[in-house]
């Protein structure tokens, strides 16, 4: 993995900033683009690299694949598997290196890997092992961040241009089906405005009543807050992907990059 280390991304999901991102309503976009983009998965064997906290994992299981996850923490896999279990869903989790993976050739129909190869030393490699996981005409979704500089304190080498992402896959046998710049409006309207007022709201309220919640593990802005924002926003960025106006001249397009590929032979 990238130079941090085993520690860093033993200690990654310690951090409230990250385990918080099973309720992100970014999060939530990105992984509705997903299951968008893997069509039907009842019945087929699905791979998440990099699972993390367990959050594609989730809807993988709830989608009917037989779902398989791999980390490079242990305690991410340990993490993600009480998730799950807290849901009442299964998958087989094991801990291994994305440029390694622990399986046979030619053994899932889909792999997922997502915010996952900016930070892998060698992702020609790490892609090279998804194709040799996938079967034949078998799908890989990728996502990855695609603007501004690399952010080294999450544990990020590099961000991905169309291009880049388009050549490092179809240099190591993908043809490139779709490519997506997602989340243009949730990044400008929700990141900023929205969300940063809740946080602000959040840092008040904790210090008036003395109170350590981060603001993910409050009740109402989870079920409430966040699946309205998601059932809002998610309409207006999918019209304005579609359909390009003057407003995008002042929204970022690179605020993350979504590709769907298949292995050729």
């Amino acid at each position: 993995m990238s130079d941090h280390g085993k520690k860093f991304y033993e200690d990654y999901f310690n951090d409230s900033r990250f385990t918080s991102t099973i309720w992100d309503a970014g999060n939530r976009y990105k992984r509705w683009l997903i299951k968008n983009m893997a069509g039907e998965l009842k019945g087929r064997r699905a791979l998440d690299i990099g699972c993390g906290v367990g959050d594609v994992l989730f809807d993988l299981a709830m989608a009917g694949a037989e779902a398989y996850g791999i980390d490079y923490s242990s305690n991410s896999i340990k993490f993600a598997g009480d998730y799950l279990k807290s849901k009442n869903l299964k998958a087989t989790l094991k801990v291994g290196d994305a440029q390694n993976l622990p399986f046979g050739e030619n053994f899932f129909d889909v792999v997922i890997c997502s915010e996952v190869l900016e930070h892998i030393p060698d992702d020609s490699r790490a892609v090279k092992e998804m194709r040799r996981v996938l079967k034949k005409y078998g799908i890989a979704i990728i996502t990855a961040p695609s603007g501004g500089k690399a952010v080294k304190e999450w544990g990020h080498i590099r961000h991905y241009s169309d291009e880049k992402m388009r050549k490092l896959l179809e240099d190591n046998g993908f043809r490139i089906i779709d490519i997506k710049y997602g989340a243009r409006v949730y990044n400008w309207l929700w990141l900023y405005p929205i969300k940063g007022s809740f946080y602000f709201l959040n840092e008040i309220y904790s210090r008036i009543f003395n109170s350590k919640k981060h603001m993910y593990e409050r009740k109402i802005y989870r079920d409430v807050v966040l699946p309205f924002v998601e059932n809002v926003i998610r309409p207006i960025d999918i019209y304005l992907s579609k359909n390009p106006t003057w407003f995008l001249q002042f929204v970022d397009d690179k605020c993350g990059i979504t590709v769907k590929a298949e292995k050729m032979d």
